[in-house]
């Protein structure tokens, strides 16, 4: 049985109530490309002919567009029933909904800029979710993602993207602990101590080891594995080894420089990257977020400095 995405759906719908590929371009901000290539992929997915075609308008609808309208409309409705409900609050018609990914460690970058993007566009809903690369990966490939930005390294075959930014990365450790005495850190100085992973998926786990590889250390000891930054937070505090991190998380996590210290040692940071749906790409609404997003979210010059 075919997945056919709601995306679709909604272009469809979008075709047969303004009667023309054009007018439905321009009720949904995309291009009239971008709708032909949305119902044609519809069709080919369930093997339909949906709309005997003229030229310059969509034509009339065959016996399965007329079925289909019906279904689809019916399915959008309820999809946006249930949207509204788990946000507790129904979206306002008429107000065009964003689905945005990012990857969890990104939450700081992204939070307060993106905050002060929906209140200034009222006339856009922005749905964000919190996904790791695997299911980042899953969901654009269903297109239940519009926008999506992740850490990776250049080059990502599972997704097409593009490159937005570089986020720094520090090694911390305790105030108390060894390490944060010592005026230079060496790789030699580091494999005497237990690394603590942040586990997250395993892309970001393959970057945190290539990172630490640039510096001299491949087999490193862990002190510790938790998926619950709490905890991962109190065994820093606690002196039971060292981590990596985004300074903008160590800054938003609250932690105070009497309590962890950054390591006087210089690692590579982690790219950014942007990933957008093909048939969203000329959209004026993304596009607009998509130059917010590169404008607010990557970090100030001074963010090397922190902590």
């Amino acid at each position: 049985m075919h997945r056919t995405s709601l995306r679709r759906l909604e272009v469809f719908v979008a075709a047969v109530e303004a009667r023309s590929f054009q007018a439905a371009a321009e009720r949904l901000g995309i291009s009239q490309a971008s709708v032909s290539k949305q119902i044609r992929a519809l069709e080919e997915q369930m093997g339909k002919v949906l709309f005997a075609r003229k030229r310059g308008a969509t034509g009339n609808l065959t016996n399965d567009g007329g079925t289909t309208f019906e279904l689809a409309k019916e399915l959008i409705e309820k999809a946006e029933q249930i949207a509204g409900g788990a946000l507790g609050d129904i979206v306002t018609p008429g107000r065009r909904r964003i689905a945005l990914a990012s990857h969890p460690f990104l939450g700081w970058a992204i939070a307060r800029p993106l905050a002060g993007y929906a209140a200034d566009n009222p006339d856009t809903y922005l749905s964000v979710r919190a996904m790791d690369y695997e299911q980042l990966v899953a969901n654009y490939a269903q297109q239940r993602v519009d926008v999506g930005i992740f850490l990776a390294p250049s080059h990502t075959p599972e997704l097409p993207s593009t490159h937005l930014w570089t986020e720094p990365v520090g090694l911390y450790a305790s105030a108390a602990h060894p390490l944060s005495a010592l005026d230079e850190v060496r790789s030699s100085d580091l494999l005497k101590f237990g690394f603590i992973p942040a586990h997250s998926d395993r892309l970001f786990q393959e970057l945190v080891d290539r990172s630490l590889a640039q510096i001299g250390i491949k087999d490193y000891p862990v002190a510790l594995e938790s998926e619950h930054p709490a905890l991962t937070i109190e065994a820093l505090r606690l002196g039971l080894g060292y981590t990596g991190s985004f300074p903008r998380v160590v800054a938003g996590e609250g932690i105070q420089e009497s309590d962890v210290k950054r390591l006087p040692i210089q690692v590579s940071g982690f790219e950014v990257r942007l990933c957008v749906q093909d048939a969203l790409r000329y959209d004026p609404k993304i596009q607009r977020l998509i130059d917010f997003i590169t404008r607010h979210c990557a970090p100030g010059d001074d963010i090397g400095r922190m902590i």
